[in-house]
This record gives C-alpha cells, sequence and structure tokens, in this order.
C-alpha cells in the first residue's frame, strides 16, 4: 500500500511529506519501503502563529482559526507536492503540529484532517490522543517504525531522534526494548541560532564546534530540571523547554561569546539524552531528525560511545529528514489494517490498540 506521512515537529521548521510503501504478512506488518519525499517550509505569519499558540499567547478562537488554517496549508502544499512529483498513493497519515502536551492529562495537535479527504483516500489523524485516552503518554510514537526499519538480528540498537526535542527506542538483541523521551533537542540551539545569528538553524554544528560550552552552567540547568529528575519512560514537549526558560539562560550567558552561547545550548541536548544512554548497552546508535546533520552532536556521541557504531539513518537506507514522516505513515496503515502498536513500546500497557481515527 502507498501511504504518504506528513509530520510537523516541535522545531516548526517546516512540513515533511513521505511517501512510503507498507506491506503486511497476516496480521503482521511485513516491509516498511522508502519512496520519495517533498518538504515545505511553514510562511513565516503561520509559523508566528504556531509559536503563539505553543507559548499559550493567542486566545482560543484565534487558535481555533489557525487549526482549519493549517489544515488548508497542509492540503495546499501536499496538492502542489502530488502534481509535481506524480504520486499515486492510498491512505494518509497526519500527525498534525504539536502546541500542548501534558501528559498524562492531555495532548493536542491542530491542523484539521479533513481538508486533506480531498484527495479521495482515507486519511488517519489523532494518534497521540487516541494514547493518552487509553492511559499513556502520547509520545514517544515512532517506535515502532524504527523497530521495523532499523533493528538488526543479533544487535542490540538504539534509534536516538534528535528533533524539537529528542527520544530513544531501545532494541536489545535479548530481552524487552522501550521507548523514552530525553529532553530538548534542537528547540533551544535553534532559537539561540536565530537570536545571535539571524540564522534559522546551526548548519552542520559549525557554530557550536567553533565555541566552547560553559561546562559548569549545562550541568546545573541539566541536573537541577525537574524533567532530568523524572523516572523513564517519560514525555516531553514546550512545556518543559519553553521560551521563558530559553531567556532565562540566554541571560545567565551573557557574558559568553556567542559562539560559545550557542556551544552551551548544544551541550544542553547532550547531557540530557546521556542520562539515559548511558545506562544502556548497546552496538549501534543510529542518529535521526534535523540533529543528525548536526556534527557537532555527532561528534560528542561518537566520543562518548566509541565503543559503539555511529552512523545515521541516510546510512542504512531512510533520508534523515524522512523518518518522522515515515513513522506516521506506518501508524497509519497499523490503523487501517487494525494492527495494534507494539506493547514493548508503550508506556500502558492495556488495551493494545490500532492509534488513531480514520476521516
Amino acid at each position: 500500500m502507498k501511504i504518504i506521512g506528513i509530520m510537523s515537529g516541535t522545531s516548526l521548521d517546516g512540513v515533511d511529506f513521505v511517501l512510503t510503501d507498507v506491506t503486511k504478512r497476516g496480521s503482521k506488518i511485513d516491509k516498511v519501503k522508502y519512496i520519495d519525499k517533498g518538504e515545505v517550509k511553514f510562511p513565516k505569519p503561520l509559523k508566528d502563529k504556531l509559536l503563539k499558540i505553543c507559548e499559550n499567547e493567542l486566545d482560543f478562537r484565534a487558535a481555533t482559526e489557525v487549526h482549519y488554517e493549517l489544515g488548508r496549508f497542509y492540503e495546499k502544499s501536499l496538492n502542489k507536492i502530488t502534481t509535481k512529483k506524480k504520486w499515486k498513493f492510498d491512505l494518509i497519515g497526519l500527525h498534525g503540529q504539536t502546541v500542548f502536551h501534558n501528559p498524562p492529562k492531555a495532548t493536542l495537535q491542530i491542523g484539521e484532517p479533513s481538508f486533506l479527504t480531498s484527495f479521495g483516500v482515507p486519511v488517519v489523524a489523532n494518534f497521540r490522543n487516541k494514547n493518552v485516552a487509553f492511559g499513556g503518554e502520547g509520545a514517544p510514537l515512532a517506535p515502532s517504525f524504527h523497530n521495523e526499519v532499523f533493528s538488526e538480528k543479533n544487535k542490540s540498537t538504539v534509534f536516538l531522534n534528535i528533533g524539537g526535542m529528542t527520544n530513544i527506542t531501545y532494541m536489545p538483541f535479548k530481552g524487552a526494548g522501550y521507548a523514552t523521551d530525553l529532553g530538548p533537542g534542537n528547540v533551544f540551539v535553534d532559537k539561540a541560532v536565530e537570536c545571535l545569528y539571524n540564522k534559522n538553524f546551526d548548519k552542520g554544528g559549525k557554530i557550536a564546534l567553533s565555541g566552547l560550552p560553559d561546562v559548569s552552567l549545562v550541568l546545573k540547568y541539566v541536573k537541577n530540571h525537574s524533567f532530568y529528575k523524572r523516572k523513564t519512560p517519560k514525555s516531553c514537549g514546550r512545556e518543559d523547554f519553553s521560551d521563558k526558560d530559553f531567556k532565562k539562560l540566554l541571560h545567565k550567558m551573557k557574558k559568553l561569546s556567542l559562539k560559545d552561547q550557542v556551544a552551551t545550548f548544544s551541550e544542553i541536548t547532550i547531557q540530557f539524552l546521556l542520562k539515559d544512554l548511558k545506562k544502556i548497552k548497546f552496538d549501534k546508535l543510529v542518529v535521526g531528525g534535523g540533529g543528525a546533520l548536526n556534527h557537532y552532536f555527532l561528534n560528542r556521541l561518537t566520543y562518548e560511545f566509541c565503543d559503539s557504531k555511529v552512523c545515521t539513518s541516510e546510512d542504512m537506507n531512510w533520508p534523515i529528514q524522512a523518518v518522522e514522516g515515515g513513522a506516521f505513515a506506518l501508524l497509519a496503515a497499523m490503523k487501517f489494517w487494525g494492527i495494534p502498536y507494539p506493547k514493548e513500546f508503550l508506556f500502558d500497557k492495556k488495551p493494545l490498540i490500532p492509534l488513531g481515527c480514520i476521516y
């Protein structure tokens, strides 16, 4: 079945449209293959409104209008991509844009799915909502995809996603795996580069690599953070690592050079993820998400885990920016075929249900 997965993450850098081919054998997924992808940047006015919703700076009525505006944007963008690339597909999986995440009480992804039904195929959405409704945390949900695509026989593998936030999927050679969020990914780094250099992101991690982090400041912030102290597995969002937090950190770094500030924000990401990664043994660490293009992150991970192979999803034939979109294409297929989410990657083990709602 040809399926398009649509993903826009907490970094708010744009929308990824990923065309996949998913097949099943009996009541189980057989193969997930990458075919093609397209990406569209958010127009600045829309991005600004989404950020305001995330920071609770837009009232309910205005936020509702953005919900529909985003749905129209998804439809318009996909129409342009499919026309240009001549894509044929049978199903759409829409993640939507997370604007609030406070598990286990609530999670909210906006972007009205109904607009996408104009393509004449079923649309699956609201994946996280259903997981929370049945006692889960609503995140991370990509691990079933990581397990299908990146796990290897006779090897213990970790998939590390560095998006706006970071999360891992642990796939051991023996025993049960698990998945958890680890903390901030690019969210602080991107904001720092935007504020200090008027750029969208630290391309290749070059700015961070040219600076030196204030390790004392990093460790003080990380080890005193409430999320760091929470028991694994856990999930996080912009509510945990907000604009307010960023501004406080930036103020504490005012005596540092600009490049040292970017390096310090980058090291915060590393120190959060090391807490859990240092506790497990693995043969291979596969890095995905926008952070997989950041050589500050890759260099630090290679140093910290010198006894394991560190690579990116690209090295395993899946484009770095297409992993999350591919994941929601798979989740859409599982919902359409009635295949439950794998229990080892859920916080709450019961009931085992296909996630999402079909439009």
